[in-house]
């Protein structure tokens, strides 16, 4: 009985927590610089066409279309769309805020910590003390990525980015596999119907 208890107790708390928004506070340059795109109207609509993209792909097809319409895309402009990319990783890892807490940076997040270990399982063994879950008063835990914030910010985000990207491999989709799972699971068909 004592083990079935343990067990529960373990289990719960294992959710990815779902968060409306991601709140970033890293101090990156990152806008559209009036020379690019000289119309404000135009201006905000690129804004808004940015905040309203609901994945990286889309994120691509509308710097593509930037591209066709505006021309080369400025450094300002890459920083924003990686910014907006950083925002939906971590939306999806369940983040509601990054900020930096010098020399770390923070994610602030809903999440429990039986729910962080789960994500953190999907990082390379030798960054798990690099990620460190720290319970907080009321609802909002933090994670600190040690370290990371006396990096230059352009290697911040980098770094941080691909943390996220492999954690969030981890998570289960509406067909219950992660990203890696599905992926080994196609690589399996694809090696099937070859061998038929």
């Amino acid at each position: 009985m004592e083990m079935l208890q343990e067990c529960l107790a373990e289990i719960q708390g294992q959710d990815i927590p779902r968060v409306d928004d991601t709140q970033i506070d890293l101090p990156i340059t990152a806008f559209i610089p009036g020379d690019w795109i000289t119309d404000n109207d135009e201006k905000m609509a690129a804004y808004r066409a940015a905040a309203e993209c609901g994945s990286p792909e889309s994120l691509l097809q509308l710097a593509a279309d930037w591209v066709d319409r505006y021309g080369a895309i400025p450094a300002p402009v890459t920083a924003l769309l990686q910014l907006m990319e950083l925002k939906l990783v971590a939306r999806r890892c369940g983040f509601s805020r990054i900020r930096p807490e010098k020399p770390n940076i923070a994610l602030e997040t809903p999440m429990e910590e039986p729910a962080f270990r789960l994500l953190r399982q999907g990082l390379p063994q030798h960054l798990h003390g690099r990620l460190v879950y720290q319970g907080g008063a009321g609802s909002t835990a933090k994670v600190l990525a040690r370290g990371l914030g006396v990096l230059p910010i352009e290697k911040q985000v980098e770094e941080l980015m691909g943390w996220l990207r492999q954690m969030a491999e981890q998570i289960p989709g509406a067909d219950g596999l992660s990203d890696a799972q599905r992926a080994e699971r196609q690589a399996e068909l694809n090696a099937a119907v070859l061998t038929v």
